[in-house]
């Protein structure tokens, strides 16, 4: 359901997700790509922290770059051991929002939480909603502007973040742009109901950045 403010009430069911294990990985893949990107929700199941381990092991032998992301506040309030049994021997890259940023850290502020999670992130991207996102790394820190719309559905907002910054880093932009890019890609998202944007609309958003 989404409300007037644009905000989603949502009840996850995650479905054969929670039966993924060891045996589904395809570990040529994982030591083929770029990054391995495990998400939060995966903790709640015993099968799938065992399947993260594997897939993090085979990444680190292959040099493909781990990123993860706690995917929502409730897994950093109520299986916050998941999420550091994830970051235990550190990430590449790290993806949350405000609430899950200073739950996991304790800090009042996203600038602080940053900080406190580059203790076990190399890059730390911290979306701040309509105030655009905070991204941070061991020589930089990089606030990229929101984007003002008027937003319908904030549904997949931050995964749509995510992807595009993944993109750009991908592609070889540097944070920045990579940040600009996926800023405007969540900020295009949000116009509309649904968490796809089409592929016209992608090559437009493109188009116009860059």
């Amino acid at each position: 359901m989404v409300t007037p403010d644009a905000e989603r009430t949502m009840r996850t069911h995650l479905g054969i997700t929670a039966d993924l294990s060891t045996e589904e990985l395809d570990e040529e893949a994982i030591a083929a790509a770029s990054y391995l990107y495990i998400e939060g929700y995966l903790i709640t199941s015993q099968i799938a922290r065992e399947a993260i381990k594997r897939a993090k092991q085979v990444a680190r032998e292959n040099g493909t770059k781990l990123v993860m992301t706690c995917s929502d506040p409730a897994m950093v309030k109520y299986f916050q051991d998941g999420i550091e049994e994830i970051l235990d021997g550190g990430v590449d890259l790290m993806f949350c929002n405000r609430e899950e940023a200073e739950l996991l850290t304790g800090e009042s502020d996203a600038e602080a939480a940053a900080k406190a999670l580059l203790n076990h992130a190399d890059t730390v991207a911290i979306t701040l909603g309509k105030e655009g996102a905070l991204v941070v790394d061991q020589k930089q820190q990089v606030y990229i502007p929101g984007v003002p719309v008027k937003a319908i559905d904030t549904n997949g907002a931050g995964d749509m973040f995510a992807g595009a910054m993944l993109y750009g880093l991908t592609q070889g932009m540097s944070l920045a742009d990579a940040g600009r890019l996926a800023s405007h890609a969540a900020a295009e998202l949000v116009t509309e109901f649904g968490a796809r944007l089409s592929k016209e609309r992608q090559q437009q958003l493109m188009q116009r950045l860059f």
